[in-house]
């Protein structure tokens, strides 16, 4: 739809290839979206909780490409999707949003991608089944994303700091992961904000 550069995977990579490094050379931060696609989806994740049942095949033909031009115009973030892709290994009912397989496997290991991964905004419809802030911000975070987006209210974010602090105490959560979140936002920071 609008949102996008096209239906051509390679007119998609190049355009946005150019605008990262135009944004980027700047001092402007860009960020990809929404990983690992969301081209074919069939209903509004704002909303509800969508499906895109694209196989591997078709999503290496179509919607990674921009995501590897994007990673090889060294963009600063990456924004994942409130998206089911049971075809590529999760379970069904399963968003990007949890899934370390998409995060960790896909995202930082096969692909390579070494800067900020960001949810989208944690209270979109799509995610309300699947329990409160407390919930929903540690298992992103468990599934790999640095940053989390709470876009309205302030309450809750802070909700998502008490359960996320309560997680790393708890050893739910990973103090070497941390480490690494505040290693890529300081690299961040000194390329962008100094």
């Amino acid at each position: 739809g609008d949102r996008s550069y096209g239906t051509d995977p390679a007119a998609v990579a190049e355009l946005s290839a150019a605008r990262i490094r135009g944004l980027q050379s700047h001092g402007v931060a860009a960020c990809a979206k929404h990983f690992p696609g969301l081209g074919a989806v069939p209903r509004d994740p704002h909303r509800e909780l969508p499906t895109i049942t694209l196989g591997w095949d078709a999503m290496e033909r179509v919607h990674l490409p921009p995501f590897r031009a994007a990673i090889h115009a060294d963009v600063a973030m990456v924004m994942s999707s409130h998206v089911c892709y049971p075809a590529l290994g999760d379970p069904p009912g399963l968003p990007a949003t949890f899934s370390s397989g998409l995060i960790r496997d896909l995202l930082r290991k096969r692909m390579g991608f070494p800067g900020l991964v960001l949810t989208d905004d944690l209270e979109m419809g799509a995610l309300g089944r699947f329990g409160a802030m407390e919930e929903l911000a540690v298992r992103a975070t468990e599934a790999g994303h640095d940053l989390l987006l709470i876009c309205s209210d302030p309450s809750r974010a802070k909700e998502a700091f008490i359960s996320l602090r309560k997680a790393y105490d708890d050893k739910r959560l990973d103090i070497s992961d941390l480490e690494a979140t505040a290693s890529r936002l300081s690299h961040l920071r000194k390329k962008f904000l100094l």
